[in-house]
């Protein structure tokens, strides 16, 4: 099997979004751990380093697989259908028809598992806006935006199928994501108001620079470090965590899976249950927690 399957027609689909490209581990890849990590970034601050052409295509020659780095104007609808209980087709269909999405005139990437990766523009009036990344009535979909990457076409999947771009594709047709769409998978706000802080969001980012968090990588530990961060912060300190949680490299790209499962909890709960384990904050967002769980485990999860 030759060393880059990446053509005219791969490059093609980027166009003038070549700079949003990011090295990622070779297809075939597994750490030394075990773990297969071909679909996963290569450096870790991946969000924020900027790649020269030069840097992509030395990525290229030397067997990597490259990634697409979301901005705060991208969606990406990203259908498994290992997860999903319906169709790709019915799938499709009821985003078209429940939510107006232009399904039909998305650009879209056939995945090397045989799913589908639908990219969309987020309306300016929406950038900055908190979405969520599933909808309860169509498990197996994700939507993907700002701080997240997704394999690119001419990639290949661990299995070794090709992300094939289709004929004629290209990102600069990219329709807008539906309104309704958009308020559906809106987050609620966060009432801070009345939460109990311990330490400041600034303490907490200084204790865990002192901690190494792939010593945190059993699920066990680690949900119980974020029990204890969200506790002593009364849960504003999100973003603080996700920082320390994907110095791991197995879990650099997986700061909205961590988001997710600290924000579906409850401020309150949680903080009432840190001193009784960690039972209230596993059972959040049962799909998404099982999931992370299994690659917290060592389990191989491919989407």
């Amino acid at each position: 099997m030759s060393a880059t399957i990446y053509n005219e027609e791969c490059f093609a689909f980027y166009q003038r979004r070549m700079d949003q490209l990011i090295p990622l581990n070779r297809w075939d890849y597994i750490d030394e751990k075990g773990k297969v990590r071909g679909k996963s970034p290569r450096d870790t601050d991946w969000r924020s380093k900027q790649y020269s052409s030069a840097a992509i295509t030395n990525a290229i020659e030397s067997g990597s697989n490259l990634g697409f780095r979301l901005s705060e104007r991208d969606l990406v609808v990203d259908m498994d259908p290992r997860n999903m209980e319906v169709s790709l087709e019915d799938a499709i269909d009821y985003l078209s028809k429940e939510f107006g999405m232009d399904m039909e005139s998305a650009p879209a990437v056939v995945t090397g598992s045989g799913g589908l990766h639908f990219y969309f523009s987020i309306p300016e009036a929406w950038v900055g806006v908190r979405l969520m990344n599933e909808m309860e009535k169509l498990p197996g979909v994700e939507f993907k935006g700002v701080g997240r990457q997704v394999v690119a076409a001419g990639s290949r999947h661990p299995n070794g199928s090709q992300y094939d771009p289709g004929e004629g594709n290209t990102l600069d047709s990219m329709p807008e994501a539906s309104t309704i769409l958009l308020t559906a998978l809106r987050k609620p706000e966060l009432e801070t108001s009345a939460v109990e802080v311990e330490i400041s969001c600034e303490q907490l980012a200084e204790m865990l620079s002192c901690l190494d968090p792939t010593n945190y990588a059993s699920n066990d530990s680690w949900l119980k470090m974020a029990m204890s961060c969200h506790s002593a912060t009364g849960g504003l300190g999100v973003e603080e965590f996700i920082a320390w949680s994907i110095l791991d490299p197995y879990y650099a790209d997986d700061a909205e899976v961590i988001r997710d499962r600290w924000e579906r909890g409850s401020l309150g709960e949680l903080s009432r249950e840190r001193n009784h384990g960690c039972d209230s904050f596993s059972g959040v967002g049962e799909r998404r927690a099982r999931r992370f769980d299994s690659r917290k485990s060592g389990e191989s999860v491919y989407c």
